[in-house]
Parts: structure tokens; C-alpha cells; sequence
């Protein structure tokens, strides 16, 4: 955090400070605070750039909410980047990420921008620390091989996953198995509405598809469960469906060079991604306080 020896923006830096770094507001001018810290520093900043004890407890409450949550894979920044308690600019920065520094995603949400029409998509995830929140997905990359990426075809990954390695002799090295997830461009409801999974081909030295399906409506997360057999033979994985209004899990399972689907079990609507309920693009009212829609939740009916 930046502290300025003045209110204009472009006033000299005084100081900055680390995440975390506790302060004291001695004087307010709108939404700017000024501040005092250790070692007779003091100076001024946005008041977005603090965050209170109960901010703190709102993102420990938000941590315990996912905390059981699978990654649906590793997301890297293109260049700084804030993370936020909720999924809107105006929240609470809880962390900023570094260029190319990684956290697990657990999940997506497209929210109307405030005071536009437009809609962004947001991405829930969590950091090194434990901590959660939500990044602009612009602003994130997933870190998958560019070998693999390459075959995204212009659609967005929302989640990949590593199920086993096949081992190339001539190589003399492992070459992972992937699935993932996509969607086209666009303010989309659905988390992807494609599935991929590439194998590495000994024979063409070259990565495969042996498994695509198209014109899906899918909801993270995806269900992972890895087999002991270190090259991802009889590894499972389930998807949250719907068709006609009717949500179900579909599970598939690899074998060798095909992947298999091994059949349907009936499924609830998705939760909002783990956690609490959250603007969607379609509703016209104010983003709700983070600690009144934990109260939402938690009395919601298991």
C-alpha cells in the first residue's frame, strides 16, 4: 500500500507498505484516510486500500466456506493484480498478486458492473496464504503447457486438470494427460459448455484429443479422482450437467487412448459457487454486504 504525502494522486510516495501492515486513521476527506504507521510515517491513501477487523473476519468466514473446495486448476497474473473480498472493483483489496504469481481457482461468476449495463466475469480464488476472494478472470491466465494451450481455439479454459502422465522413452520424460474445461466468449450463465481431454501420442510425438463433447451446459466443480496408476489409466472424473432443466453428473473414466462415459446419476442445482449467493448480470438490485448473504446461506435448507 502506497502511502502519499498528499491527496493528489501523483503526490510523492512517503512509504509503502506491506499487506497486512497494521495502521491508524488520524483524518478523513472523502474517500481518502489518512494514515499513521510505525516508525513516524504518515501519510495518505483510499480508504478502499485498508482493511478492518471485520473485513478480516468476513474473509476468514469466506475461507472456511471453500476450504474443502478442489482446485480446478492454477491461475496465473499478467501483471499486479488486486484480489477482492467480493466480486465487484469497489471491494476491499484483501491481497494483490504479483506478475505471474498463482492461486488455485475454485470457481467463476459473471457480476454487473456497477453503474454499467456490462457485465464481467470474476473468479473466485484462493492464494498461498489460504486466504480466498475474487480476481478479474482478464486478468489471469491459466498455467498450462503451451504445447496444450495452444489448442484452445480462441475459448476461454475454466478449469484444467492433470489426470496421470504417460511416460516417453524417447524423451525421457512424463507428459501429462489434461482435461479441461471452455467456454466461448461472452456474458455466459454456465460455467463451460465444452470438455477436452488431450493424451500425449508416443507414436506421433504429439498430444491428442481423444475426447471432446460439444454444446454442453456445465457447472463447476468437476470431480476429480485420480487412479494409483501413474499414467492416469482408470482415473475418473464427473461433470455437473443440465439439460431441460434437469441437473445430473456425468462421470467418465480413461482407458488408454479412450475415455469412456460410464453413466448419469441424478444432481441438485449447483451451488453458487461454494459460497454464498452473489449478484448475477440479470438482477437489477446493489451488491448485498458480504456478512448479511453469509446469513443467507448458512439458514438455507441442506
Amino acid at each position: 500500500m502506497d502511502i502519499r504525502a498528499e491527496l493528489a494522486p501523483r503526490s510523492k510516495v512517503v512509504a509503502t507498505l506491506p499487506m497486512g501492515s497494521p495502521v491508524e486513521i488520524v483524518g478523513r476527506k472523502r474517500r481518502s484516510v489518512r494514515v499513521h504507521a510505525g516508525g513516524g510515517v504518515e501519510g495518505w491513501t483510499h480508504e478502499t486500500e485498508l482493511i478492518s477487523a471485520q473485513t478480516r473476519s468476513q474473509v476468514r468466514s469466506l475461507v472456511r466456506l471453500v476450504a474443502d473446495d478442489a482446485s480446478q486448476g492454477v491461475m496465473r497474473a499478467f501483471d499486479i493484480l488486486n484480489v477482492h473480498l467480493e466480486p465487484n472493483r469497489e471491494s476491499p483489496t484483501i491481497y494483490q498478486l504479483e506478475a505471474d504469481e498463482e492461486a488455485d481457482l475454485l470457481g467463476q461468476k459473471w457480476v454487473r458492473r456497477l453503474g454499467s449495463e456490462s457485465a464481467e466475469c470474476w473468479r473466485l480464488v484462493r492464494l498461498a496464504s489460504g486466504d480466498a476472494g475474487w480476481a478479474l478472470a482478464s486478468r489471469l491466465y491459466p498455467a498450462i503447457p503451451v504445447e496444450v494451450a495452444q489448442y484452445a481455439e480462441g475459448r476461454r479454459i475454466t478449469s484444467y486438470f492433470d489426470l496421470g502422465s504417460v511416460y516417453d522413452e524417447s524423451l525421457g520424460e512424463n507428459r501429462p494427460t489434461w482435461l479441461w474445461t471452455q467456454i466461448a466468449g461472452g456474458n455466459s450463465r454456465d460455467d463451460f459448455d465444452r470438455f477436452r481431454v488431450f493424451r500425449w501420442s508416443k507414436s506421433r510425438d504429439a498430444y491428442q484429443t481423444i475426447k471432446l463433447e460439444r454444446d454442453l451446459r456445465g457447472s463447476l466443480p468437476v470431480r476429480v479422482e485420480r487412479s494409483d496408476a501413474s499414467d492416469g489409466e482408470g482415473s475418473v472424473f464427473s461433470i455437473h450437467l443440465e439439460k431441460d432443466g434437469r441437473w445430473f453428473l456425468r462421470s467418465y473414466r480413461v482407458e488408454g487412448q479412450r475415455v469412456v462415459s460410464i453413466g448419469e446419476t441424478p444432481a441438485g442445482p449447483p451451488r453458487d459457487f461454494s459460497g454464498p449467493p452473489d449478484i448475477a448480470p440479470n438482477r437489477d438490485s446493489a451488491p448485498v454486504g458480504l456478512q448479511q448473504r453469509l446469513l443467507e446461506w448458512w439458514k438455507r435448507p441442506s
